[in-house]
């Protein structure tokens, strides 16, 4: 995942601002991953990468949670423990969920088979990898490779998400469910919508106008508003009940 590691390793200091300073801005977001989550009724949940990611905050008390990063800078950065999403260290059929929120989309389309067949190996049989991430031609592909790709330094050309990865899982041998779900990520003005999107972005170099003008046209966001408009597409992978 070589543009996960640069993007994060260069501007992770940054995310963890947005994140932190901002720290209600994503609530409907992990809200609606954590719906999904407990739609599965795990009792065992893995969340990577899990850097600024904090779903546990969101999860019954019941659950038992376990998270990595995959990233060693973002990892140091966060304290959270670092594991390859390539060689995850838990036990064979151990884990009822696994949820990846918004970054395999860094990882190529032969990464992500070897990170499936990982998931089917520590998956209990009838667990579920959940995946939420960009789709393909929505607002959010030509905000993040239009826009962002052409004012953060370090660039983004995500590989996001259409019908053909549901292919991809089922032939690790999962069967998937797929949907769209929208929600807003919310601020309490204007200005922190700028400030907490140059942050999370890193477009630390384009004026203010710049970055309003960029919002509009690509996310609809007018001047006065105090929400953005997002959406991910969901996964769902199961891994057979018969499997071990």
């Amino acid at each position: 995942m070589a543009d996960y590691d640069n993007t994060f390793a260069k501007r992770g200091r940054d995310y963890k601002y947005a994140t932190e300073t901002y720290p209600t801005a994503l609530i409907n977001e992990f809200k609606t991953a954590v719906s999904i989550i407990c739609s599965t009724h795990p009792t065992t949940v893995l969340n990577i990468p899990a850097a600024c990611v904090p779903l546990d905050l969101y999860l019954p008390s019941t659950i038992k949670y376990t998270c990595f990063e995959s990233n060693k800078d973002f990892a140091a950065l966060t304290n959270i423990q670092y594991a390859s999403l390539f060689e995850i260290p838990v036990p064979n059929n151990s884990i009822d969920a696994i949820i990846c929120l918004a970054s395999l989309h860094h990882a190529t389309h032969a990464e992500r088979q070897i990170f499936y067949n990982e998931c089917m190996r520590i998956l209990t049989p009838g667990g579920a990898l959940i995946i939420g991430d960009v789709l393909q031609d929505s607002p959010q592909d030509r905000w993040l490779n239009i826009f962002v790709n052409k004012y953060n330094p370090s660039g983004h050309k995500g590989l996001f998400w259409n019908a053909a990865d549901i292919e991809h899982l089922k032939s690790v041998g999962f069967s998937v469910d797929f949907s769209t779900y929208k929600y807003t990520w919310d601020f309490e003005s204007h200005a922190d919508i700028i400030d907490f999107s140059r942050h999370l972005f890193g477009l630390e170099k384009i004026s203010d106008d710049v970055l309003d003008d960029g919002l509009r046209e690509f996310l609809k966001v007018e001047k006065d508003d105090t929400h953005i408009d997002w959406q991910l597409g969901y996964f769902i992978a199961t891994k057979s009940p018969e499997s071990t």
